[in-house]
């Protein structure tokens, strides 16, 4: 994918889209999702991983993921076209290499603007998207007194995104092909590069 000696992008992270065919199909994948990325009470990974801080673009988070949940959900039941939404969510993670996370690691703080950023990218504009920045630190160690830069120390760190798959503007459908992701990973790549950079 990356054959250019002169494309070297991928130093700043990777984009997987994970919503495969038969994924996130059911009409509680958006709340599961949520629920998973912010590992709330009734996710299956609840607590299991160190979630820096969540956020939402296109939706209210800051009075917790019920609400975002509730504001998906009200957007996707106002999509009419052939009876049902066929997939009610899209699961995106950026994950970063080494170095840009070593990076981060010494600036925590700027993760929560960099997310925020990436979020209204993979938006257009015209989606939802619900975020966590998770830390890929061990369940099995207590980090509740560490700081976020402690938190990020020895860990894969990641950003997982859910986007609304129903445009909030249009109600038309997300239609997110290989090639609308490899785009959106590299302007993703662009806001890393600028951040870490301080251009």
């Amino acid at each position: 994918m990356y054959n250019s000696k002169n494309d070297r992008s991928h130093e700043m992270g990777i984009l997987i889209n994970c919503a495969k065919k038969g994924h996130y199909t059911n009409e509680d994948a958006s709340r599961k999702l949520i629920k998973y990325i912010s590992r709330a009470e009734g996710s299956s990974k609840a607590g299991k991983e160190n979630v820096l801080c969540t956020g939402a673009y296109g939706a209210v988070d800051f009075l917790g993921e019920e609400l975002t949940i509730q504001q998906f959900e009200d957007n996707q039941h106002c999509y009419h076209k052939a009876g049902k939404v066929s997939r009610y969510a899209d699961h995106e993670i950026f994950s970063f290499p080494p170095n840009a996370s070593r990076i981060l690691k010494e600036n925590p703080k700027i993760l929560s603007e960099l997310a925020d950023e990436m979020a209204a990218v993979l938006s257009d504009g015209q989606y939802q998207v619900f975020y966590g920045i998770h830390t890929g630190a061990g369940a099995d160690k207590d980090t509740s007194t560490l700081s976020d830069t402690e938190k990020c120390q020895d860990s894969n760190l990641h950003i997982h995104f859910a986007v609304n798959t129903v445009n909030f503007q249009t109600l038309n459908k997300r239609q997110e092909t290989m090639a609308a992701t490899r785009a959106h990973e590299k302007q993703l790549q662009r806001i890393v590069e600028m951040k870490l950079t301080g251009q």
